[in-house]
């Protein structure tokens, strides 16, 4: 943590007004490390992908998802396992579709 006087904060402040764009290299790797949420929408959107909210029946997803291989049995009932398994098993799907 850095205690700055507002004296400080305003010389800091005007400093960084002053750095090109193009040089703004520590913001380039923040954006590449933490993409925002609108800039992760956009490269989705530029993608062709999208996020849907599904609900659905987590037993008969689970069961369907092991039968065919997708997912072990005991993470049938993990949501973030689950999530995976299908989106593995839509994008096999579209791709041999």
């Amino acid at each position: 943590m850095i205690a700055l006087s507002d004296a400080a904060l305003a010389r800091l402040a005007i400093g960084a007004t002053a750095v090109a764009p193009e040089d703004r290299w520590l913001q380039r790797i923040a954006a590449q490390i933490d993409p925002t949420p609108q800039a992760a929408y956009y490269h989705r959107h530029k993608a062709g992908r999208r996020v849907l909210k599904v609900e659905v029946e987590m037993g008969p997803l689970g069961d369907l998802l092991c039968d065919h291989g997708f997912l072990a049995q005991w993470d049938s009932e993990d949501p973030e396992s689950v999530r995976l398994a299908l989106q593995e098993a839509l994008r096999l799907w579209s791709l041999y579709s």
